[in-house]
């Protein structure tokens, strides 16, 4: 099924913007939760807790899966940007995280380069292309799915 799937390197890029404050608030959901105390869910069985508290284990085992997803992302983020060349890096940095708009990046990007928009437009998709090729790759060889 994998060689069905592309990957959605824009949307990744996008969200991992967000990642940081992602895991924040899903850690202060963690610490609302603190009425289950030291309850892990692989001590507890169904008999010993209340209604309430075992929806309060799933919960927390639901936060915590999600942390972990997370997690799991920003290694794989880590791993791709680090392979991909300054130049690379600098176009993505432009397009995905610079908090300047997009058009004066890439004015920018024209004069630091003599060059013009289609081959800037260019650039960023080949960087997209190299980072989600490197990214396919580090969820393919850690079995993990996205």
């Amino acid at each position: 099924m994998q060689e069905y799937i592309r990957f959605d390197a824009e949307k990744f890029l996008r969200n991992s913007k967000h990642w940081d404050e992602d895991i924040s608030r899903l850690k202060d959901e963690l610490d609302a939760l603190a009425e289950i105390g030291e309850l892990k869910s692989s001590e507890v069985t169904s008999s010993q807790i209340s209604k309430p508290v075992e929806r309060a284990v799933l919960e927390r085992d639901g936060l915590l899966s999600q942390i972990r997803k997370i997690e799991k992302h920003k290694a794989a983020f880590e791993y791709a940007w680090n392979k991909l060349t300054d130049d690379e890096r600098y176009v993505l940095n432009g397009f995905f995280f610079d908090d300047n708009p997009i058009w004066q990046f890439v004015d920018d990007w024209v004069e630091k380069n003599a060059s013009n928009r289609q081959y800037c437009y260019q650039a960023r998709r080949e960087a997209l292309d190299h980072f989600r090729i490197v990214i396919e790759a580090w969820y393919i060889s850690h079995d993990y799915t996205a």
